[in-house]
């Protein structure tokens, strides 16, 4: 399954067309639609830096997806988050993405929107691997294999 492009922006206004315009390595992206499911996203936090850390050209960025219908609060939404955010790595990291939910579930095949989801996507836009919910040693060690197998294809690649 491909990871359709959406719009996004950075909590420093800069705009995205994810994942097309993300760098080219392994890319995690933390799709999160409530408040509260940032208690979630924090769960995954500490792997998810780990992961990136061992292994260069991985990033990994948050995309709360929000409907289109709160597009004109853009301003106020993405402020708040803003001022929530005092890092600025972070505010870069996080991608706030006002778009058709709906369509996102059906392209991802997303059951609920209760829930965050963890996926790797690699550099064509497929989705290798997808995570949903509360963080587990499970979860972080298919995520971690996930982004092994994509590491050592692009290995194998340079060296051709």
């Amino acid at each position: 399954m491909r990871f359709p492009t959406i719009v996004a922006h950075d909590l420093e206004c800069r705009r995205y067309e994810v994942p097309g315009d993300l760098p080219v390595g392994p890319r995690i992206l933390v799709l999160a639609f409530q408040r509260w499911h940032t208690a979630l996203v924090e769960q995954w936090q500490a792997e998810l830096d780990r992961v990136v850390h061992d292994y260069p050209g991985t990033t990994w960025w948050e995309i709360p997806a929000l409907s289109r219908v709160y597009s004109p609060a853009r301003r106020y939404i993405d402020g708040g988050m803003r001022a929530g955010i005092p890092d600025i790595q972070a505010r870069r990291q996080t991608l706030t993405a006002y778009t058709d939910l709906r369509a996102l579930a059906s392209a991802l095949e997303l059951t609920s929107f209760e829930t965050i989801y963890v996926l790797v996507v690699d550099a064509r836009g497929e989705v290798v691997w997808m995570g949903s919910g509360e963080a587990d040693d499970e979860g972080f060690a298919q995520l971690d294999a996930a982004v092994d197998a994509l590491a050592q294809g692009a290995g194998r690649q340079d060296a051709s």
